[in-house]
């Protein structure tokens, strides 16, 4: 048992540099996005329009709205939603 724990705690240090990766490589993604939509926004020469356009085109992908919806509606709620 106690080489269990030893070795456990071994991964779960070594481990550590890889999560912390992880978290550098997201900082620097949304410290990107954020800029970018700042520029946007203060971007005179577009409309509102396609201000609009352009900022859901630079964050679409980083969220799942179906799960999103699933998660804050629970699990009753969307199963009573049809496809229309």
């Amino acid at each position: 048992m106690k080489h269990l724990i030893k070795n456990l705690m071994v991964v779960l240090l070594l481990s550590l540099p890889a999560m912390a990766a992880d978290t550098d490589d997201l900082t620097k993604l949304i410290k990107e996005k954020v800029a970018y939509i700042t520029g946007v926004l203060r971007d005179g020469a577009l409309t509102k329009a396609d201000k609009n356009v352009k900022m859901e085109g630079a964050t679409d992908y980083l969220f799942d709205y179906a799960l999103m919806g699933r998660l804050s509606l629970g699990k009753e709620e969307w199963s009573s939603l049809n496809d229309n």
